[in-house]
């Protein structure tokens, strides 16, 4: 059967297209398994698209798909929408959403918008293989776990949720012979050298913080191993070119023995490669540090998020002010670059807890920093909570981005977030010290990719100023 995997393109913001563009690994995934079951696939990545409509149709009239799946984040779900209505539009077939609003708000979603014939929520590979052999048969999806769907009168029916996929070495890699690879950028930072792409070592997090969304693979932590890692690496290193690598994890030092033995196999095969990686202030020392450092990572992300304990305790975040400034030290002094992300906003926060984050960031002192709108995204605790205790402002999904107004009452009010986002940037990227930290680093041994990188952050930073 013919199959369409479909990005929407993006909801422009005010850091638009600086920010870069990632690799739809979530679809190459689906790709790569509808594959091994014999299926036609193509992925359209309406992110790339200078006319996205266009694009589509002209994919549509060639292609001839038989089904189409859209992926979407909550922002992007009134865009995933008009795909679907430009899809009904030339075609009769059976319209799929899935990604992380649907998994999160699966019924919600197919009551909201029309175009959509059935919502997959969970995992994708089994569901979505399971879909399509019921429409290459009798069309029953009754008995297919991990869909909601209309049935014929109309109603809207929930089937029970798909079991998870255990082992995840059995999975094939993502299908990025399905992507044009050269034509993704990431974030200013995170990369080194082009091409570059991600990659997913586990699915899950350990961890339960109020913000987070588990929608898509759910509550169980689960992960690849170190051999199955490391051959998709190689694959990329010698079929794609690739050497440079962002992991996509919540946080790859966890378990810490599964990265050491990873980075162990990189230096065994001499892969001379490069790479980034999230993880947690708490997961970390000083040793694997190094260990990361000698295996190619240049940069570790840590989203340590406020600078007030009671805050920290009220996102169920796990962690304390000391071991983040052990971490970003430690960081530091074995010369790998630290970013850090920072909530504003988040419920019940004061002024004076705003203060103590915006102090502790640049405390802190790391090479990069991000300071974001508090955002109660559907599937997380946030939000849980703010529909139920009447908190939650409105449900305008395109506003959910980072920087656009609050949507929680018990948010501190607009004016007041927006000054102090302005304030954390100032004060953050302009102190002396760090502009005195960013030009050694450009006297030195920095290569023109990072010169380059550095100036979009800079253009990033202004535009930003602008903005508000």
């Amino acid at each position: 059967m013919r199959i369409l995997l479909i990005r929407p393109p993006p909801v422009h913001n005010v850091l638009g297209k600086l920010t870069g563009i990632e690799v739809p690994l979530g679809l190459a995934y689906l790709a790569s398994y509808l594959e091994t079951k014999n299926q036609n696939v193509e992925i359209l990545d309406l992110v790339l698209s200078s006319d996205p409509k266009k694009e589509l149709v002209k994919k549509l009239k060639n292609f001839k798909p038989k089904i189409a799946g859209i992926t979407a984040s909550t922002v992007e779900i009134y865009n995933a929408h008009k795909i679907a209505q430009i899809i009904k539009k030339f075609l009769d077939i059976p319209v799929v959403i899935g990604g992380f609003h649907a998994s999160s708000l699966p019924i919600e979603t197919l009551e909201e918008f029309k175009k959509f014939d059935i919502a997959v929520y969970g995992e994708g590979e089994i569901t979505l293989t399971n879909l399509i052999s019921a429409f290459e048969s009798n069309g029953d999806l009754s008995e297919i776990n991990g869909v909601v769907y209309r049935e014929n009168d109309g109603k809207i029916k929930k089937n029970p949720p798909q079991e998870l996929i255990k082992n995840l070495d059995t999975l094939p890699f993502p299908a990025r012979h399905k992507l044009n690879i050269n034509k993704y950028r990431p974030l200013m930072e995170t990369y080194k050298q082009l091409p570059t792409t991600g990659i997913l070592t586990s699915r899950g997090c350990p961890y339960s913080c109020t913000f987070c969304s588990k929608g898509v693979y759910g509550l169980s932590y689960r992960y690849r191993s170190a051999q199955n890692v490391l051959d998709e690496l190689k694959e990329c290193y010698y079929k794609y070119k690739i050497k440079d690598f962002k992991f996509y994890d919540d946080c790859l030092t966890i378990p810490r023995k599964r990265l050491i033995s990873l980075c162990r196999m990189i230096f065994k095969e001499k892969l001379d490669m490069t790479w980034n990686c999230y993880s947690r202030v708490n997961t970390i020392d000083k040793e694997l540090l190094k260990i990361m450092k000698r295996a190619g990572c240049y940069h570790v992300k840590y989203g340590v998020e406020a600078g007030s304990r009671r805050i920290l305790q009220l996102i169920n975040k796990k962690i304390t002010l000391k071991q983040a400034i052990n971490a970003i030290r430690n960081t530091s002094k074995v010369g790998l670059a630290a970013k850090v992300t920072f909530m504003l906003g988040l419920p019940t926060e004061t002024e004076e807890e705003l203060e103590k984050t915006i102090n502790f960031a640049k405390y802190l002192d790391p090479d990069f920093v991000t300071f974001t709108i508090t955002k109660p995204f559907p599937g997380t605790q946030i939000y849980n909570e703010a529909l139920k205790n009447g908190d939650l402002i409105h449900k305008r999904w395109n506003e959910y981005v980072v920087d656009s107004d609050p949507i929680l009452k018990n948010q501190l009010d607009n004016k007041i977030l927006r000054n102090y986002i302005i304030r954390a940037y100032k004060e953050f990227y302009f102190r002396p010290k760090y502009i005195l930290k960013k030009i050694k680093r450009l006297l030195t041994n920095i290569s023109f990719l990072e010169l380059k990188n550095n100036i979009r952050e800079i253009l990033i930073m202004l535009q930003f100023r602008r903005r508000y």
